[in-house]
């Protein structure tokens, strides 16, 4: 008896200490971020862009981008996880799976539908911030909207989670479909549609499939595998062990896939100069990735076209677009620059066939060269005539792109993370040595981040020949890259 009631005070304690810690990252964190978002968002002519009768159709849209998203993501690392141990007795226990593995689930449920509800309100926020009429109707539909898309998203995640591999690609084929019929409904149905972001025909079609998607759950929790289950489990307690340890880069390698076609493509070749030779090799080694190759690469062609449309913009959040391009350049960069990871692991080998370290590097720089400059030129020639953006932006957002190419060479050279940034630092508000790791960690998406941005936005603004900037900068970088390659 004693001992149950001890598990009662135990269970209520930890309740209390969750809900604790709840109300402490709401009224810190959360509250703020929100506030400062609505901020950022607060532009005059917002009310006129939320009444647009398309805006429907493009939430629409949206929505079945992200639930195509998530649908990808779950073949890797679903909603239902936890440790192997836990996974292996949940799956393999007597209870059915809708019932044993539910909790999981709903947990993440929840984390989805409270963002989407939360990031839905932001535009509400905004006019409230402006003092514009209708805020709080905005808001609660905007809420509503984002809740509902944010539960929708979880049960796609949950079935690619769940589904066969076939099924996952007639599900990812189906899901672009309905999207687009849906959103070809709100844009050219009745005129009697009510447009705008708080639109009730948009809130309540969601709700509807909400509803349909929610009803799938169980089975798709009963359809779980077993070895899938143990597999994603054992992959993300992996990557959040060497996280923990601050090796971001061995648990982001934790989900890099695995080569899987075209192995009987030569990456060698016959004959043709060594750069030649290393762009062929180097291309072939990606394309043995398709589907990591397609995603990366169709990511960094949206990002160079968004980066070039809004590189001339004066307007308030411009710059904070431009940065999130830029991010995207950077990290999808990833996929066409595996070849610098070979020659930072080759520096610590003797130098194999007269090719030194650093030139190396060079010839492996080659493919994501190239990438950038085809893309680049390709989003310029869509994005320069539509827009009417002038070629001196996009001109700026390529050259930030190759800069980014130098940024991931010398982030492959990182090493590991050295032990004195575990030393606590004591100080008023706590200890701040998390500061310093997170700083460490970041630094090269920081830098790609940061200066291309800053010499966009001023060369915009005090002319173009500020772009000469990227010359020292390239050069401070590549000097970081030699001073880690002689570390290691």
């Amino acid at each position: 008896m004693s001992g149950g009631g001890g598990g009662g005070r135990r269970g209520a304690g930890g309740t209390a200490y969750r809900v604790y810690v709840l109300v402490l990252v709401t009224a810190l964190v959360v509250g703020p971020s929100l506030r400062a978002l609505a901020v950022v968002v607060a532009v005059p002519g917002l009310g006129e862009v939320l009444a647009r009768e398309d805006l429907p159709a493009l939430v629409a849209a949206a929505a079945g981008l992200l639930v195509w998203g998530a649908l990808a993501v779950g073949t890797t690392h679903g909603p239902v996880m936890g440790s192997p141990l836990r996974i292996h007795v949940l799956a393999g226990g007597p209870q059915p799976r809708r019932m044993s593995l539910r909790g999981s689930f709903v947990r993440r449920l929840l984390v989805l539908v409270v963002a989407g509800a939360a990031l839905g309100a932001v535009p509400g926020l905004a006019l409230l911030h402006l003092g514009a009429g209708g805020a709080g109707t905005t808001a609660l539909g905007g809420a509503m909207t984002g809740a509902c898309v944010g539960g929708v998203t979880a049960a796609g995640w949950l079935a690619g989670q769940a589904l066969s591999r076939r099924g996952v690609r007639r599900a990812a084929l189906l899901v672009p479909v309905c999207a687009g019929l849906v959103a070809t409904l709100l844009l050219v149905g009745p005129a009697a549609l009510p447009p705008g972001w708080t639109s009730p025909v948009t809130v309540l079609l969601l709700l509807v499939l909400l509803v349909a998607g929610l009803t799938v759950v169980p089975g798709l929790l009963d359809r779980l595998r077993g070895p899938v289950l143990l597999e994603q489990a054992t992959r993300w307690q992996g990557a959040t062990t060497a996280g923990g340890a601050g090796d971001l880069a061995g648990a982001a390698a934790t989900y890099r896939p695995v080569p899987s076609r075209h192995g009987r493509w030569d990456a060698v070749g016959r004959g043709g100069s060594l750069p030649l030779l290393f762009l062929r090799r180097d291309l072939v080694g990606a394309a043995r990735t398709p589907v990591r190759l397609l995603v990366g690469i169709s990511v960094l062609l949206l990002a160079l076209v968004l980066g070039i449309v809004v590189s001339t913009l004066s307007s308030g959040p411009s710059w904070a677009v431009l940065a999130v391009a830029f991010a995207m350049v950077h990290v999808r960069l990833g996929v066409v620059s595996d070849g610098f990871r070979h020659a930072v692991e080759a520096s610590a080998a003797p130098t194999l066939y007269g090719v030194p370290d650093h030139h190396l590097v060079g010839l492996h720089a080659a493919l994501p060269l190239a990438v950038v400059l085809v893309l680049g030129a390709a989003a310029a020639l869509v994005a320069v005539p539509l827009t009417g953006v002038h070629p001196v932006g996009a001109l700026l957002v390529v050259v930030g792109g190759l800069f980014c190419v130098a940024v991931r060479a010398y982030d492959a050279a990182r090493g590991p993370m050295p032990l004195l940034l575990l030393t606590p630092v004591p100080t008023a508000a706590g200890d701040m040595s998390g500061l310093m790791v997170a700083a460490w960690q970041a630094d090269a998406l920081l830098v790609a981040v940061l200066v291309p941005t800053l010499v966009t936005v001023a060369a915009v603004s005090l002319g173009g020949w500020l772009v000469l900037i990227y010359a020292p900068a390239a050069a401070l970088v590549l000097l970081g890259l030699r001073r880690r390659m002689s570390l290691r």
